[in-house]
């Protein structure tokens, strides 16, 4: 009966041994495992609120470049009434001339190629926002929504600077004067759209830097809770294989 208790005794020991051997990884390994998912989400997030600062700051260089075309549109249309009176090819004529060949025509064509690059941005952004969605529990909208008719207003900006260039030319008031008014409408609605989306990238922004605490703070508090309890049962383990032990040196133990 004693040499039964015995054996009984080694097994319980054996076994509260390899459970407290067992708590002690875990706890190590759950760390370990906190660290590498911190380092790996933390990094996601990073990088998308990258990608965000280099739209927002795009979109800012756009709307400038948007505020100085409005501005050389504006000088066009307080000469156009000078125009009426001027004769063909007169100082006014030439100053108009100017402002449309060597201002307003390149300053379009620079914005058309900005607003392909902030398109390409997004698509890359959008990826990233892609990956950081199959996160669980996380969902972030893209960030195309407006933007894709930002390309669509600055063409067709364009091309009415074209009209003002060709009615010019004919000295065609009537059509110089429309063009020019749609010319302003696209070039509104430009920073309109510009204005909501940058509107719309902050507050993306501001909520990734709020997931980006919470999950700091929430995976620090699960692994803590996590340690506490492999360590209370890690002592209860310990606890029990001592009292095996005494049980097999033929000890009694209350």
């Amino acid at each position: 009966m004693a040499l039964l208790r015995r054996i009984a005794a080694g097994v319980v020991f054996i076994v509260a041994l390899i459970t407290f051997l067992l708590c002690v990884t875990g706890t190590i390994s759950a760390w370990i495992a906190k660290a590498t998912v911190d380092e790996t989400t933390l990094a996601l997030i990073d990088t998308v609120t990258g990608y965000i600062d280099l739209t927002v700051q795009t979109i800012e260089t756009i709307d400038s470049n948007v505020a100085d075309v409005e501005q050389k549109l504006n000088a066009l249309q307080r000469a156009l009434p000078a125009l009426r009176a001027d004769r063909a090819n007169g100082p006014v004529a030439q100053q108009i001339e100017q402002i449309v060949s060597d201002e307003l025509q390149p300053a379009l064509e620079q914005l058309t190629i900005r607003g392909q690059r902030l398109r390409d941005g997004l698509e890359r952004l959008n990826q990233a926002i892609e990956q950081f969605n199959q996160l669980p529990f996380l969902e972030i909208p893209p960030l195309s929504g407006a933007l894709n008719s930002l390309d669509e207003q600055l063409a067709g900006a364009r091309t009415q600077s074209q009209l003002v260039r060709t009615a010019l030319e004919r000295r065609d008031n009537v059509v110089l004067q429309s063009a020019g008014e749609r010319m302003e409408q696209r070039l509104v609605q430009a920073r309109s759209i510009l204005a909501e989306s940058s509107a719309r990238a902050e507050a993306t922004r501001a909520a990734l830097l709020d997931i980006r605490g919470a999950l700091s703070f929430w995976s620090t508090v699960s692994t803590t809770a996590i340690s506490a309890l492999l360590a209370i049962l890690a002592f209860g383990q310990l606890s029990l294989a001592v009292h095996a032990w005494g049980w097999m040196r033929g000890r009694r133990t209350t």
